[in-house]
């Protein structure tokens, strides 16, 4: 029995190790680096961030009715103006844990970049214009950092910080429409504060 268990565990991680090789092997092509976003900025290229979440985690499976990213991200990118991109960061914890299928099918989509996973939120949230997320901490600090353009779609414990018309779905919509025409609704700081 004890040989078993090994033997299922050995393959598993023979499995994770070779997934990692591959995202590894494929880096240069997934991923793209700050300074590649910071030039394309100067070009007029314009960024709207969404992080991805270590999955499963409770804040998207407790504090969402909807935790398909890859779906989230094929709703964002056609509704995006010309000059946006959508410039998703991989949590660095998930390489290896995602099917390499899902960078590809997401990078067809034309206006999507894949962030470096190691950057950090210092590095990573001044690149964009704007942050939409799920849930989870991402928002939090985009707001501390001072960019108070957020949409979310969960239920974080924060979300009476957001302002009502970006939340949900058509709260992306309001948000990339409002971005567009520099019309953003910003969080107040009141609210921020007694939420500290």
């Amino acid at each position: 029995k004890i040989y078993e268990d090994w033997e299922h565990v050995a393959q598993y991680s023979l499995k994770q190790l070779f997934k990692i090789i591959s995202i590894y092997l494929s880096y240069k092509k997934i991923f793209v680096s700050d300074k590649y976003i910071k030039s394309n900025i100067g070009n007029g290229m314009r960024y709207i961030i969404f992080p991805l979440h270590v999955m499963p985690e409770s804040s998207t499976l407790t504090f969402s009715k909807n935790h398909n990213e890859e779906d989230l991200i094929k709703y964002i990118s056609p509704r995006l103006p010309a000059n946006y991109n959508l410039l998703v960061k991989e949590n660095h914890a998930m390489i290896g844990e995602r099917r390499i299928g899902f960078y590809k099918s997401v990078k067809k989509l034309g206006n999507i970049k894949f962030l470096d996973p190691h950057l950090s939120p210092k590095e990573t949230l001044p690149l964009g214009d704007g942050l939409i997320s799920i849930c989870g901490t991402a928002i939090l600090e985009s707001i501390l950092y001072g960019n108070h353009n957020v949409s979310i779609v969960g239920l974080p414990e924060y979300r009476n910080l957001i302002p009502e018309k970006y939340k949900g779905y058509d709260g992306i919509e309001n948000f990339i429409n409002d971005l567009k025409s520099e019309a953003i609704t910003k969080i107040e700081d009141t609210k921020l504060k007694s939420y500290l």
